[in-house]
């Protein structure tokens, strides 16, 4: 698979909270969640205070992504790290309802 050339997988911290925001834009799927899965290994060893996934950028989720969405969030549950998980586009919304995502994730999690 190619990674598709608008995709981008950015990582910020703000210095006065510790919070961390993974960015994700383009097409989010089965060729860019290794990259995906990358970022997200090298954030997490930097053990921020919380963290904060940003799906706002996506154009596309498929189900390789779900899975990568669902990882990141056990992982972060375990740790006992705070998280959030903006996707406020109607098509991401819909995308977590029909999956069931929306129901498995605390809907407080979801922006």
């Amino acid at each position: 698979m190619t990674v598709p050339s608008n995709f981008v997988v950015s990582s910020v911290t703000d210095g006065s909270t510790g919070t961390m925001t993974l960015s994700v834009s383009g097409e989010f799927d089965g060729a860019t969640v290794p990259e995906f899965d990358a970022v997200v290994e090298r954030s997490l060893a930097l053990d921020p205070a919380a963290v904060n996934l940003d799906l706002t950028g996506t154009v596309l989720i498929d189900s390789t992504a779900i899975g990568a969405i669902m990882r990141f969030h056990e992982t972060l549950q375990r740790s006992g790290t705070l998280h959030a998980i903006y996707a406020p586009r109607p098509f991401q919304q819909t995308l977590f309802e029909v999956t069931g995502l929306f129901h498995i994730l605390d809907p407080a999690l979801l922006r």
